[in-house]
């Protein structure tokens, strides 16, 4: 049937966008479904009548595009499936719609809502035939089943204007995400970059020293040492016996009364650290911490847990892939992510401070795998 050529031509050119797209941009995908059209949810008209109008079998095809880490928007064609018996009702439909997800699991749900325009053509029986507009609400659930594939399943109820009334929509789509540079295609660099064994905590990830102390700053696991022994060679106040730590604060003015022998400490009698803590990296347009980065982040907590008066602020940053905006909500999930984690681990959250830096401060050029991978971060730095 299809009268009206302009569903098929949106379908083209929906598909021509979304394979320029494959070019421009990782935020964007495209889905195809199919699906049941129940042409009158409410009641038992049209088959009553014989003429076979109440039930369509269409095909979907929607190319969308993430807008954040929960909304995206979606321009989607509706056309009757090939399969379909000739005597049934054919539906074609254009939508645009909002979408909401709800958290950034594999398996998350989701709302829809949009507004579209309808053909419904029905041979031998031409009363019935209308063209209009209608809204869609709507709601799913998705499954990532890894970065660049997803599944979803959506059930949606269409509010038409004319003589149809309403369809209750039930379709079965997969997905790909374009642009997208799966863990595997980078797993060579990125094992290597975020495999992180406990003896390394101290060495590539800890670059700081106790305060007050001659030593210079650095990486290496010798200069550490040396920190520690400087600040042990610190010479104490005078309160004499009346300091049970030893740590040169009386214990009527000493706050932090069970500090570790040989730290540096304030004129309260609390350990003071200043340093950072690098290399916590993320995978593809993900906030998720991974199992070596929660290792590395077990070190850090306790080794945090000497320094009760130390201050921490995450800061989290993106690769270039993406719109700004989208860059910049990501990084303050990172960054928040983090933040939680330390949290969970026994540090105060008055004492972090979780900031998302979007694509600024890269460290690394975005131009290859390799430094988008160094540039999707989050660093600490203590006082």
């Amino acid at each position: 049937m299809n009268k009206h050529p302009i569903f098929k031509g949106s379908l083209i050119a929906l598909i021509s966008i979304a394979s320029m797209s494959a070019i421009a941009n990782e935020n964007t995908y495209i889905t195809f479904g199919a699906g049941h059209f129940d042409n009158d949810p409410f009641g038992d008209v049209y088959d009553d009548q014989g003429i076979r109008a109440r039930h369509s079998y269409e095909i979907e095809a929607s190319l969308g595009y993430m807008l954040s880490n929960n909304f995206a928007v979606e321009g989607s064609v509706v056309m009757p499936s090939p399969t379909q018996a000739s005597e049934r009702a054919d539906i074609n439909q254009f939508r645009l719609s909002g979408l909401y997800f709800f958290g950034e699991k594999a398996l998350k749900p989701y709302l829809a809502l949009g507004l579209g325009q309808e053909e419904f053509e029905k041979d031998g029986s031409p009363s019935l035939d209308s063209r209009g507009g209608f809204l869609s609400l709507g709601a799913g659930l998705q499954y990532d089943m890894n970065d660049e594939f997803f599944g979803r399943v959506e059930a949606r109820i269409d509010d038409l204007q004319d003589n149809i009334s309403y369809h209750a929509v039930y379709m079965l789509e997969v997905g790909y995400r374009f642009g997208i540079e799966s863990s595997e295609r980078v797993a060579s660099y990125d094992a290597k970059e975020s495999t992180v064994a406990a003896s390394d905590f101290s060495s590539e990830y800890y670059d700081g020293c106790c305060a007050e102390t001659n030593a210079e700053d650095s990486t290496s696991a010798e200069a550490m040492q040396l920190d520690t022994q400087e600040l042990a060679a610190l010479p104490a106040t005078a309160a004499g016996s009346n300091d049970d730590d030893h740590d040169g604060i009386a214990n009527d003015l000493d706050q932090c009364a069970l500090t570790a022998e040989g730290l540096t400490v304030d004129e309260t009698g609390c350990a003071k650290f200043t340093g950072s803590i690098s290399n916590v990296l993320f995978d593809v347009e993900s906030s998720k911490l991974t199992v070596s980065m929660k290792k590395m982040l077990d070190d850090a907590a306790s080794e945090l847990a000497q320094y009760s008066n130390a201050s921490i602020t995450v800061s989290a940053f993106t690769d270039n892939t993406g719109p700004e905006t989208f860059n910049k909500n990501l990084s303050q999930d990172r960054a928040n992510s983090v933040r939680s984690y330390l949290m969970k681990k026994g540090v105060s959250a008055d004492r972090i401070d979780a900031k998302g830096f979007g694509e600024t401060s890269p460290v690394a050029s975005n131009d290859t795998a390799e430094g988008r991978a160094q540039n999707r971060r989050a660093v600490f730095d203590i006082k």
